[in-house]
């Protein structure tokens, strides 16, 4: 695939490290964020000097790993063949798919885990996830840390693939609907040491009680002069109220569940952008 054709392929589904993600274990991204390119097709990810590290060091630790399991393995995408939207771009397969690793260049903290013979919690939904894909009993975690390398063998967790599965078909439902998951802390930029932002701030959340009140005020307004016109057309002092029936909203979602057939997202409108604002203090 070219770069282009792999981004295509892996918007259109789910891969193995959007897992960790819906699963709130990954450190780097939110389910919101991956929703966004998903849905959007933009991505708020951005490139750091671990992650090129990681794609530089990788083919040596695939080489490395070939050597000490004498086998040979090749970068592979896969679409389980149940569920297409999940999919997995493989780190090393070999020919008969029956070897399968997971390469990680990290840290030193997260490959001393490794050392230890266990997988980082992180990299736990990734690995549990390839083996959904591809239908394997076990594989390995590899750890290279760009001279030596630990790996780690990795048994199936039916228990934990069926209970990820579900979370991941309510997370591609979310995409398919395009209802958008919960913001978490991590999806809002903080403002909090911005001067300018704090004087905006203040001045909207003034601004937005005042106008409360004064709506209340004046529905408690209509409400006494419709009663003192006793429910009757009226004018006086520059007002004028009258009184109109209006035909109730059209049940759609009736219309969607009477008529299954029809292909409703055909007739949605492009979608826009809409801004939210609350207080929180």
């Amino acid at each position: 695939m070219t770069n282009e054709s792999w981004h295509q392929w892996r918007r259109a589904g789910i891969g193995s490290s959007d897992a960790a993600v819906i699963l709130g274990v990954s450190p780097w991204r939110t389910p919101y964020q991956v929703w966004q390119e998903k849905v959007f097709g933009n991505s708020e990810q951005l490139d750091n000097s671990a992650m090129a590290r990681g794609r530089e060091l990788e083919p040596v630790a695939r080489t490395w790993f070939e050597k000490a399991m004498n086998v040979s393995v090749f970068p592979k995408n896969k679409t389980n063949q149940e569920h297409s939207f999940i999919r997995a771009s493989l780190d090393g397969i070999d020919m008969e798919e029956k070897v399968l690793v997971e390469i990680k260049c990290p840290n030193k903290q997260d490959h001393g885990v490794a050392l230890n013979n266990m997988i980082p919690e992180k990299y736990i939904p990734q690995v549990q996830h390839q083996l959904l894909v591809t239908g394997l009993d076990g594989m390995y975690y590899c750890s290279f840390d760009g001279q030596e390398g630990a790996i780690v063998e990795v048994a199936r967790d039916n228990a934990y693939i069926a209970a990820m599965l579900s979370e991941e078909q309510k997370f591609w439902d979310m995409v398919l609907t395009r209802k958008a998951p919960e913001l978490t802390e991590r999806d809002f930029v903080s403002m909090e040491s911005n001067k300018e932002w704090n004087l905006m701030a203040s001045k909207w959340a003034y601004l937005s009680e005042a106008l409360k009140s004064m709506e209340s005020e004046e529905k408690s307004l209509r409400d006494l002069m419709i009663a003192f016109s006793e429910h009757r057309n009226a004018q006086g002092n520059g007002v004028k109220i009258c009184k109109s029936v209006c035909p109730g909203t059209i049940d759609y979602k009736q219309i969607m569940a009477d008529h299954p057939e029809i292909d409703w997202e055909s007739y949605r409108k492009k979608s826009f952008t809409k801004w939210t604002f609350r207080a929180t203090g």
